[in-house]
């Protein structure tokens, strides 16, 4: 992708910083790559959405959203919840899968979600669908839990971290790469992370064929936030309403429409960075000597 990009491509646009870091690290210009978030109605997404009804009696929830895929970390979360809670206590995982039959299909592992569940006994409850959800749904699928765990190893921006912090939930995340656009010590529980280079031969079934870093949480330190978590809910309450404010305030699709419109006019003013290149060389004549 170097070279198409670099030569045909006047500007890229990317949802964090983690990427922008990635793809300059990959070979592109720095000056060639800005990021553009992505963003979220603040109508919709807030603390007083209606909470949807969950067939549980628990009390406290902790929530996850995503697919059931390996980069996203669902197997942390999981072991860690079914080693530091037990059947006895007031605490259920709700979890939200995604793109099971669609855009995750040939990655997607919820076979591996109750192969954990048979190494357990006395488990805690736990609660997991896959059915589609309106964007009225989803935001009281939020409002429904009291905390949001999405310990991932890999993400370009992770917009239901975004979405939960807007609707006020605590949110505990991996301490590395995307989210940390939005998030930190102040808004959100942090998980400690190893950065790991996995091999192109491991990532090749995720769509790779290059070595990349990701992110390994820390287990034990994602179990100790679960249960701070559980334990101070007062405290993980103000930190979700401070998360809410921060998101709902900068992260809306009208400030990302700001953003675009800058760059679309800095692009309309200026002499594309495409134009000087090809003056050089066009992108024919590189892909031909390749």
């Amino acid at each position: 992708w170097v070279a198409p990009i670099t030569y045909t491509v006047d500007e890229l646009w990317v949802p964090s910083s983690y990427v922008r870091e990635c793809f300059i690290e990959s070979g592109i210009s720095p000056t060639a790559v800005r990021v553009i978030p992505n963003g979220l109605d603040p109508h919709v997404y807030h603390p007083e959405a209606k909470p949807l009804s969950l067939d549980t009696s628990k009390t406290f929830r902790f929530l996850y959203v995503g697919g059931s895929i390996w980069r996203k970390g669902y197997d942390i979360l999981l072991k860690a919840y079914l080693m530091e809670f037990s059947s006895e206590e007031d605490v259920c995982l709700v979890l939200k899968d995604f793109g099971t039959t669609s855009f995750y299909s040939s990655i997607s592992n919820p076979k591996g979600i109750q192969k954990l569940l048979d190494e357990f006994t006395n488990r805690p409850e736990i609660l997991y669908f896959t059915e589609n959800l309106s964007t009225q749904d989803m935001a009281g699928l939020y409002t429904a839990c009291q905390a949001y765990a999405h310990p991932y190893r890999g993400e370009g921006f992770g917009l239901p971290i975004a979405e939960a912090m807007a609707c006020g939930l605590p949110v505990i995340v991996t301490d590395y790469g995307a989210c940390l656009d939005f998030c930190n010590e102040e808004n959100a529980y942090l998980i400690t992370a190893k950065v790991t280079i996995e091999s192109p031969e491991f990532l090749a079934k995720y769509a790779s064929s290059a070595p990349a870093k990701l992110a390994e949480p820390d287990l034990n330190e994602l179990r100790q936030w679960m249960r701070y978590v559980f334990e101070h809910r007062e405290e993980a309450f103000a930190k979700g309403l401070k998360a809410s404010e921060h998101i709902r305030q900068n992260y809306t699709w009208d400030k990302m429409l700001e953003r675009l419109t800058e760059r679309l006019q800095a692009l309309k003013e200026g002499l594309p960075v495409r134009t000087i290149f090809a003056r050089q060389k066009t992108a024919t004549d590189y892909l031909e000597e390749i």
